[in-house]
C-alpha cells in the first residue's frame, strides 16, 4: 500500500497508515470504521480539549496512583523537548479520538531521544484508555499505534529522528478478579508484543503522594508487566539485554527527573542487571 501523501493534514493523514498497526491486530483495526472518526491531537497544554482528555485517564488511573497530575502533564506539554536525567530527553503528547464530538478513547505517550538515539528510539505507550460502548470494536489497535504513527508524522516534519522505534507499555499483572487487566495484557500480546520473562521481575515507579515534598524517600515501587514491540522485527528473538536496558533507562530517567525527591537507585538496578544477561526471548503467548 503506497504511503499516503505527506503534504495531507495529519487529521487525514493518519487514517491511511494501517501498515503501523500491529502485525497482530491490523485485521481488528480494518474492522473499525474510520469514516466518522476525528482526532485531537492534544501537543499543548492550552489545548481546549487537555482537560477532558486527561479527566477520562485519570478517572481509570488516578486511584491506581498510575497517572501523574494535570500540571505535570501541562508542565510536559509545554515545551517540544524535556531535558531529563543521565542524557535523555522527551517529546510528550495525548490523543484523544471522537466520534460526533464525544471522546471514545484517549491515550498519552512520549518520545525519548538519549545517548543511544542513532540506534533505537523508545516511545512509552503511558495510558490508554477506551469508553466502555466503544470496547471491543478494533479501537483499542488504532490507539496502540497512534503513537508510531504520530511520531512518524514529526519525523517528517523534520522534528523527530526515528530510529528503530521500540513501543513500549507498563501493563498491570492480573489478579483476580482483575478481568481488564486480563483483557489488556491479552490485548498487547495478541497484538505481537512481547513480554519481560518471569524471572526478570519490572518495578513500575508509583506516582508520590506528596511528589513536591523536600525530603528524599525510597522510590515506592509495583511489579507490572513491561511489554515491548520492536517495530518491523516484532517477532525476531531473542533479543538482547542491551536492547531492553534502553527502554528501561528512559522511563526510570522521566520518572527521576519529575521526582527529584525520591532515591530512585534501586530502579537503576533492573537495567544494569538486564544489560549483563545473555540474550532474553520474550512472551509471546
Amino acid at each position: 500500500m503506497p504511503h499516503p501523501d505527506p503534504s495531507l493534514p495529519f487529521e487525514r493523514w493518519w487514517k491511511h497508515r494501517h501498515d503501523l498497526v500491529s502485525p497482530g491486530e491490523q485485521a481488528r483495526a480494518a474492522e473499525f470504521n474510520l469514516d466518522d472518526i476525528e482526532i485531537e491531537r492534544i501537543d499543548s497544554p492550552a489545548h481546549p480539549r487537555f482537560s477532558e482528555a486527561y479527566q477520562t485517564l485519570a478517572d481509570y488511573f488516578s486511584p491506581r496512583r498510575q497517572i501523574e497530575g494535570a500540571d505535570l502533564l501541562r508542565r510536559r506539554l509545554s515545551a517540544p523537548s524535556l531535558a531529563l536525567t543521565r542524557g535523555w530527553s522527551a517529546r510528550y503528547e495525548m490523543i484523544a479520538l471522537l466520534r460526533n464530538g464525544r471522546i471514545i478513547g484517549v491515550r498519552d505517550h512520549v518520545f525519548f531521544a538519549g545517548p543511544h538515539a542513532a540506534r533505537q528510539t523508545p516511545i512509552y505507550q503511558a495510558h490508554i484508555f477506551v469508553v466502555p460502548a466503544s470496547r471491543g470494536t478494533g479501537i483499542a489497535a488504532w490507539l496502540r499505534a497512534l503513537p508510531l504513527i504520530s511520531a512518524t508524522w514529526w519525523q517528517q516534519q523534520g522534528q523527530l529522528t526515528l530510529s528503530r522505534p521500540l513501543l513500549v507499555a507498563e501493563i498491570d499483572r492480573p489478579r483476580a478478579p482483575d478481568e481488564r487487566a486480563a483483557r489488556v495484557l491479552r490485548g498487547y500480546v495478541r497484538a505481537g508484543y512481547g513480554l519481560l520473562p518471569p524471572d526478570i521481575e519490572y518495578l513500575q515507579p508509583d506516582i508520590p503522594e506528596k511528589p513536591t515534598g523536600d525530603a528524599p524517600g525510597a522510590c515506592a515501587t509495583t511489579p507490572m508487566h513491561l511489554a515491548l514491540r520492536f517495530v518491523g522485527s516484532e517477532m525476531v528473538e531473542p533479543r538482547t539485554g542491551e536492547e531492553i536496558a534502553r527502554a528501561i533507562e528512559a522511563l526510570y530517567s522521566l520518572h527521576e527527573t519529575e521526582f527529584p525527591n525520591q532515591n530512585v537507585e534501586e530502579l537503576w538496578r533492573l537495567p544494569a542487571r538486564i544489560r549483563s544477561l545473555p540474550p532474553i526471548t520474550l512472551l509471546h503467548d
